[in-house]
């Protein structure tokens, strides 16, 4: 257009759009596990924080799907499907040149990597490739790495079910509709394979958001007759030589990494922001952030819940004797856990408890609950 003074610019964000929507399940999983490695690991490094970004990540995404056969995105390859983009953002970097999906001449690196800064990078992505499933998920999913070996190590199928756990929170709320309802069951039972409760207390969570009482209650019922003293904290900051040992002693050499997963191997429970699993009770407490907390004190905390909705006043006061925690308890959890059990001491009306245990959540010294003060606040204008 001659005389024109308009500049036009070529949008496909439509199009990107529907390719996205065009997902399955385990694309979305393969995408989220890029952006956390992205934001957990890459950007932690000074010499590479922001050379990359997520549209370079979903870029490798399209080019993956493209090149191979849609049935190479299901779960058990979840981890081989996450190697193939890291890989391809690899050769990138390596290259210099991360051509545009729509336009393959573009270069989308131009003024961001080039051949004075693409080293750092490759050292950064080629660590990640080489540490393997368990330094990747130690430097994702827990703040510390540990002192001696890690036991156990994590397994591929582990691996799937801690993605899986933490997509599963993002679905709309279970009593949408049928279809809904059917994924939440179908990822759920993904889930469970991480260690021996976490999943399962995930999956009573479900049922208790739901309205199903007397189903949560049984499934806490089992989760909590497979606690014994001996079982092996995930991701924990030390491991003494008793831990390991103890570790050793309850598996036998036969038993394959996900069944000693599912025997020895406890974590605790993740709820995610907004997370559509948690009791509505306890929504404040992922209002702003993740909310973690052990499984024993989650188990018990949805018994009183229970009983506290279907008028056990007997067995809700017994829950909430049983909501104690140990010495040993990690830092990270303490606050989280004193809140809520200022929660279920508010609720059964005893405010004074409730008031205690929120101040004493505030005067943990490694981390502080974010809803803490709210609570405690309120409990005062009350």
């Amino acid at each position: 257009m001659p005389n024109c003074d308009l500049l036009w610019r070529i949008s496909f964000s439509v199009a990107e759009k529907q390719l996205v929507h065009s997902f399955n399940f385990t694309q979305f999983l393969c995408y989220g596990l890029l952006k956390l490695t992205l934001k957990r690991i890459v950007n932690t490094n000074d010499d590479v924080k922001d050379l990359m970004c997520s549209y370079f990540l979903k870029t490798a995404l399209f080019w993956v799907s493209e090149e191979v056969d849609i049935d190479t995105f299901k779960l058990p390859n979840l981890c081989i499907c996450f190697s193939l983009c890291l890989n391809k953002l690899i050769s990138w970097v390596n290259t210099c040149y991360c051509p545009n999906y729509f336009i393959p001449e573009h270069n989308m690196f131009l003024g961001k990597i080039n051949q004075y800064n693409n080293y750092s990078l490759l050292s950064v992505l080629n660590s990640i490739k080489y540490s393997g499933i368990s330094g990747l998920m130690q430097n994702l999913f827990h703040s510390y790495p540990c002192k001696k070996k890690c036991y156990p190590p994590y397994s591929e199928t582990s691996v799937q079910s801690i993605i899986i756990q933490l997509a599963v929170q993002l679905l709309p709320p279970p009593n949408t509709n049928y279809n809904i309802s059917t994924s939440y069951h179908r990822h759920l039972q993904n889930g469970i394979q991480k260690d021996a409760v976490s999943g399962w207390l995930l999956y009573a969570s479900f049922y208790y958001v739901t309205g199903q009482f007397n189903v949560t209650l049984k499934l806490t019922e089992y989760v909590l007759s497979k606690f014994f003293p001996e079982m092996v904290q995930l991701g924990g900051i030390y491991y003494s030589d008793a831990d390991i040992d103890n570790y050793r002693h309850n598996v036998h050499y036969s038993m394959s990494l996900n069944a000693r997963m599912k025997t020895i191997v406890v974590d605790k429970v993740l709820y995610i922001p907004h997370s559509s699993l948690i009791p509505k009770e306890l929504a404040m407490e992922v209002k702003d952030s993740v909310f973690l907390i052990p499984p024993f004190i989650m188990s018990n905390c949805l018994r009183f819940l229970c009983y506290h909705h279907i008028g056990d006043t007997f067995n809700r006061q017994l829950a909430l004797r049983h909501l104690h925690f140990d010495d040993h308890m990690s830092t990270i959890v303490l606050s989280n856990t004193f809140t809520l059990l200022g929660v279920c001491f508010e609720i059964s009306g005893d405010k004074d408890a409730a008031f205690h245990y929120y101040d004493v959540a505030l005067q943990c010294d490694s981390y502080i609950c974010s809803s803490a003060e709210k609570r405690k606040s309120r409990l005062l204008n009350i």
